[in-house]
């Protein structure tokens, strides 16, 4: 509230600590490969928003354009939501990932993989990918190719599926996979 009136901005934003450990945690399982932890920590704990029925996953809960939609820390530009997660857990996560270019392949995977938990796990006419810099042209693919490398991965055996995300399904994930793909089609790339 600011001078007794309800800021929906600042009230997203009591969750960005959750967020930002979400993240910081996501990037280290993706960084180490133990990406099972990464589906876990973006299905589990469930929580409750007031007013709304019915439980939510932490990659819908705290969507990074949910929390810091209101742009009073993340400023301008492209995604600055994914500029601001990923600039905050750097020096955290510098000794596990000492190499920048590296750090930012994490940082673009986890994203993409966030996307495709969230795109499978949230009602189609809300679902909403976590947009960010992993987008861009020269994250996408044209350097470290990293669609290319995920869809050769969507096997039976792959860790996401073995801990549980896409409820074990290929299928699902596949379709989670080319949805992330359409919708940075239609994203802005420059």
């Amino acid at each position: 509230m600011i001078n007794g009136a309800y800021s929906p901005e600042l009230e997203a934003l009591r969750h960005y600590p959750s967020l930002l450990a979400t993240w910081t945690t996501g990037l280290a399982a993706v960084i180490s490969g133990r990406e099972g932890i990464l589906a876990r920590i973006l299905r589990e704990p469930q929580w409750k928003a007031s007013g709304n029925e019915s439980l939510q996953p932490p990659v819908t809960y705290l969507h990074p354009w949910r929390i810091l939609n209101g742009g009073l820390l993340t400023g301008n530009g492209i995604y600055p939501q994914s500029h601001l997660l990923r600039d905050a857990a750097r020096e955290p996560l510098r000794l596990i990932e000492p190499d920048d270019d590296a750090y930012s392949a994490a940082c673009d995977r986890l994203e993409f993989l966030a996307s495709m938990i969230g795109l499978d796990l949230e009602p189609s006419f809300l679902a909403e990918a976590w947009p960010g810099e992993f987008y861009l042209d020269g994250h996408w693919g044209y350097s470290n190719r990293l669609p290319e490398g995920i869809e050769r991965e969507l096997t039976d055996q792959w860790p996401l599926l073995a801990a549980g995300a896409f409820g074990g399904d290929l299928l699902r994930a596949q379709k989670a996979f080319a949805a992330v793909v359409e919708r940075r089609k239609k994203a802005r790339t420059w």
